[in-house]
């Protein structure tokens, strides 16, 4: 197995980890030495790219004396990179959040068919400098182009559940399908039951009753059986259904906490950069800072270099 992640995040633990864990494997850590090695390597050895949260990989560059709109840039054509490997190797190539990995491990390995291992244990993923994840925000959401990746790139990665691999959300179509088709054979074995009801009343009245009406009670009953038995399976497919549909309303609401918390932080944030400038303002505007300015400027006179 192939592993590749950029080295200016923070994952060069977690893929160490990774690769000791699954044994033959090869770590990969630029673009041009996954382009090479997916034109070059076995066909049918699987690629995993682990990648960083397009907000979280922006402030880390900026934290490394990137510009932020550099930072955007610099990460946005990393995820076209992948996305085109990903469209072209769709069986080789698999996208993965690191985050999700550290916050997932059993289900990491139990996809990727990998012994559970208390080795295994990927440390939290770093808080990161919240001024520099804000402006990250801020200069993403400045490039729709950025915004159209970062959303492409998660809806091609694997995600993961408490449960193992996350199936899609049930979409409400297919939902109301399922509860009509269920009216629909109750409605039917309602019918049934009351058409043999009619047959064995038919039974008792016409002792004499022929062997061809023997056979359709027996098809009907045969029928009846069918009925009942989708009717069972789609009951418990039902209530499968429901469970979901409940713990993705908890996890929109678990979401939705998490980001009126980020609300308040930027807020507050807002709040501080606001006050040291008001600050600054009023010491640039003071009575001292005048009164000294005659000497500053000679100051700098006298430190300007001769002809």
């Amino acid at each position: 197995m192939l592993i590749w992640h950029d080295p200016y995040n923070e994952t060069d633990t977690l893929v160490i980890l990774l690769a000791e864990l699954s044994g033959d494997s090869t770590v990969l850590d630029t673009t041009d030495a996954l382009a090479d090695a997916l034109d070059e390597e076995d066909a049918s050895n699987p690629v995993l790219c682990l990648y960083t949260r397009a907000d979280i990989a922006v402030a880390e560059r900026m934290e490394q004396g990137d510009t932020a709109t550099d930072a955007v840039e610099t990460w946005a054509d990393q995820a076209a990179f992948l996305l085109g490997k990903q469209r072209r190797h769709r069986r080789r190539v698999t996208l993965v959040d690191a985050d999700l990995v550290r916050n997932a491990p059993v289900e990491f390995l139990d996809w990727l068919k990998l012994e559970d291992s208390e080795s295994f244990a990927p440390d939290p993923a770093p808080e990161g400098d919240p001024v520099l994840l804000m402006i990250a925000e801020l200069a993403l959401q400045a490039n729709p182009a950025a915004q159209s990746l970062a959303e492409e790139l998660q809806a091609a990665s694997v995600t993961f559940s408490e449960t193992g691999l996350a199936a899609p959300a049930l979409p409400e179509a297919a939902l109301d399908r399922y509860v009509a088709e269920k009216a629909t054979l109750q409605t039917a074995l309602r019918a049934r039951e009351s058409e043999i009801a009619k047959l064995r009343e038919s039974q008792s009245l016409l002792t004499g009753q022929n062997r061809t009406q023997n056979m359709e009670l027996s098809r009907l009953g045969k029928e009846l059986s069918q009925m009942e038995t989708r009717l069972a399976q789609l009951n418990q497919g039902l209530d499968s259904y429901q469970v979901q549909v409940s713990t993705l309303q908890e996890k929109l609401r678990l979401s939705t906490d998490r980001l009126a918390d980020k609300n308040q932080l930027l807020d507050t944030l807002a709040e501080q950069l606001k006050q040291r400038q008001d600050e600054i303002d009023r010491i640039m505007q003071s009575r001292s800072m005048r009164l000294t300015a005659p000497i500053r400027r000679l100051g700098r006179l006298f430190r300007r270099p001769g002809p």
